[in-house]
């Protein structure tokens, strides 16, 4: 962890209902909340899998904010919140710039949290936002308003055709912020738009496109071409 984050002071919890996970890692003035995505163990721990995609599938939308988001993801803001906010103000309560980050179901709760946070603060908003291979999460109406409202901190990161990007459905009444970063064939990242959060097209190869290690490595190689 002090390699990553130097000095860095990490609190963990990890929710019964959703099997889910939040790290928090605080150094200096700085935090990092961190969401993990969905835990498959079939073999290990059957239940706590079960839980996991449970909540994924929970997809009745509840009224936030300004639209209408995933209720299982928005259950998991909730019930993290509290854990959140304590272990910030654990650290000290002089933290100013506070990154909200996760990968599939993570980050899909991370934008929820992200939007959460700014909601109930008012005038502060998170740092930056950044999510990996993040499902829908709102409406149409609530994904306008998190463009407007996260503008250029949010950064929606997406692989080839990942296929997990493109559920929940838009027939479902879902939508994506329209702007996102994009690794395409040649491995290299590029800013794109697309309209009404359109996904891609069912590939087998979304499967494999979906995995945090190649997100990472992705991440990796485009972050030293810039050094």
């Amino acid at each position: 962890m002090a390699g990553v984050v130097p000095n860095g002071v990490a609190f963990i919890s990890q929710n019964y209902w959703s099997n889910s996970r939040v790290l928090v890692v605080c150094s200096g003035d700085r935090a990092y909340v961190v969401y993990r995505g969905t835990n498959i163990a079939f073999r290990s721990d059957f239940c706590g899998t079960r839980r996991s995609v449970s909540a994924n599938v929970k997809c009745k939308k509840l009224r936030w904010g300004s639209g209408l988001v995933h209720s299982g993801f928005l259950r998991i803001v909730r019930e993290t919140e509290s854990f959140v906010h304590h272990s910030i103000r654990r650290h000290s309560t002089d933290v100013r710039e506070i990154f909200f980050t996760g990968h599939s179901q993570g980050g899909a709760v991370a934008y929820l949290a992200a939007m959460t946070f700014l909601l109930r603060s008012g005038t502060r908003s998170p740092f930056a936002v950044y999510t990996f291979g993040q499902p829908r999460a709102g409406d149409a109406q609530f994904s306008r308003d998190a463009e407007f409202r996260l503008g250029a901190i949010y950064g929606r990161v997406v692989n080839a055709r990942d296929l997990f990007v493109g559920t929940p459905l838009i027939r479902q009444g879902y939508d994506h912020t329209r702007e996102f970063f994009h690794f395409g064939p040649d491995q290299l990242v590029n800013r794109r738009m697309q309209s009404c959060g359109q996904g891609w097209p069912f590939s087998l190869g979304g499967f494999k496109d979906h995995s945090m290690d190649n997100y990472l490595r992705l991440c990796v190689h485009n972050s030293l071409r810039h050094v």
